[in-house]
């Protein structure tokens, strides 16, 4: 029978193969996983008798090191752009904001078809 969270305390030593078992019931991750997680610094172990050990607590804050960020949508991102390129009081044609958010999106660093810096 698999190991379970609820046998634990969040403070128990755990080898990484019960550790694994207990954090991650359904899968998805591995004791190779939680080694290149050691190797980057994120997961805390403890070396025991030349045996690597954790805990749930030190997954639970490694997991919170591995979230990624929610991205924002792309109009909003658009909007800020915009926000902080023109300067108060001028005004952009929308032709201009058009070409300047195509041109950041494809990578051309704002550039207009001529090659010339937009304002955005």
């Amino acid at each position: 029978m698999d190991p379970s969270a609820r046998d634990f305390s969040e403070d128990t030593p755990l080898r990484l193969d019960v550790a694994v078992k207990a954090a991650f019931p359904a899968g998805g991750i591995t004791v190779a996983g939680l080694r290149k997680e050691i190797a980057k610094g994120r997961l805390e172990v403890e070396l025991i008798a030349g045996k690597l050990f954790t805990t749930l607590a030190a997954i639970a804050r490694m997991r919170e090191l591995c979230k990624v960020p929610r991205r924002i949508p792309e109009e909003i991102q658009s909007r800020r752009r915009l926000a902080r390129a023109v300067p108060v009081g001028e005004e952009v044609s929308m032709e201009e904001f058009i070409a300047a958010t195509l041109n950041n999106k494809f990578g051309r660093g704002g550039r207009n078809a001529e090659g010339k810096k937009s304002k955005l």
